[in-house]
């Protein structure tokens, strides 16, 4: 965001303020190639960089459940190393939910946010992506710092307090169906 308001300062026209994220061909080909059969799907990240920002399985089933009560849109399960397990849990527990087969990595993750109908995150790097692709997203907050707005064009905030577990299903789904409805 700083380099547009220096931008504008040095004389050149208005930018749009947003992140940049290149990604190779051979990422975004081997993510597609996985990807591909699924058509529209949403992104959903359930780690974030800290244990307070990282849903729990329970939770998880619980924001599972409630997509899919709001839409038949296959559900992609971005993830890091350590959320591995719960990725395969939830997949092999649930119709219509999948994981990328490749190992995990920031760049491959970034290929799921990029062709995502929607992204789901509590986690600032996953919404960072979102927004160098402006990919609609719900962001959900633990412990809301302003600092990290979303900057998609459509988007959605949930704010949970000190424990992302806290998380009012209802007003996630008020969020869900609120980008929903503007893409």
């Amino acid at each position: 965001m700083t380099w547009a308001f220096m931008m504008r300062e040095a004389g050149f026209p208005a930018v749009r303020s947003i992140y940049e994220l290149p990604l190779s061909d051979d990422v975004l080909d081997e993510v597609r190639e996985e990807m591909r059969s699924l058509g529209s799907y949403i992104a959903l990240n359930l780690d974030g960089s800290s244990q307070e920002r990282t849903f729990s399985l329970s939770i998880a089933e619980n924001l599972i459940a409630k997509i899919q009560s709001e839409t038949d849109i296959p559900i992609v399960i971005v993830y890091g190393p350590k959320g591995e397990d719960k990725a395969r849990a939830l997949v092999d527990c649930y119709n219509n939910v999948y994981r990328l087969s490749l190992s995990p990595s920031i760049k491959r993750s970034a290929a799921i946010i990029k062709d995502a109908y929607i992204a789901i995150t509590p986690d600032t790097s996953i919404l960072h992506m979102a927004s160098a692709y402006n990919t609609p997203v719900v962001a959900i907050y633990a412990d809301y710092k302003t600092r990290w707005p979303a900057m998609a064009d459509v988007s959605e905030s949930v704010v949970v307090g000190q424990k992302i577990d806290n998380i009012s299903l209802d007003e996630f789904a008020k969020a869900l169906k609120s980008v929903l409805a503007r893409i």
